[in-house]
């Protein structure tokens, strides 16, 4: 019987699944990747630039890029990108379209701006007419 409830799937997991940073969501071949730079469209508000692609089908994807000379230390990149991701995967629901994106970040003093990280994301996103309106 404890076998049987291990493979059930309740309707809290399939709907926490939804929201899943998922691996088709991550935008990694280089081909994908320089077919945004070239390709895509840019916007930028400090410390933010995403370059976007709107695609036909399938999820939209997503690459973040930050430069080591703006943050030295490995934990800092990985803390930003860890926001960034998370921040795409709450908000996923909310495009129109699907997109390919790079999100860049450039060096910014964020213990002075903390709770602007999220409003300058979403300032970018409903400029770019990425969101559903």
């Amino acid at each position: 019987m404890e076998a049987e409830e291990k493979g059930k799937k309740t309707a809290l997991s399939l709907t926490l699944g939804q929201f899943r940073f998922e691996t088709q969501e991550r935008l990694a071949k280089e081909k994908d990747f320089g077919g945004v730079l070239k390709k895509g469209n840019s916007l930028r508000a400090h410390p933010f630039r995403i370059h976007y692609l709107k695609k036909e089908q399938g999820p939209s994807r997503l690459a973040v890029s930050i430069a080591k000379k703006d943050y030295k230390k490995a934990v800092e990149r990985n803390g930003l990108k860890r926001r960034v991701r998370e921040f795409f995967r709450r908000n996923k629901n909310r495009f129109a379209h699907p997109h390919d994106l790079i999100v860049r970040v450039a060096a910014f003093d964020w213990s002075a701006n903390a709770g602007k990280f999220d409003a300058l994301l979403e300032k970018l996103f409903k400029e770019a007419g990425i969101w559903k309106p």
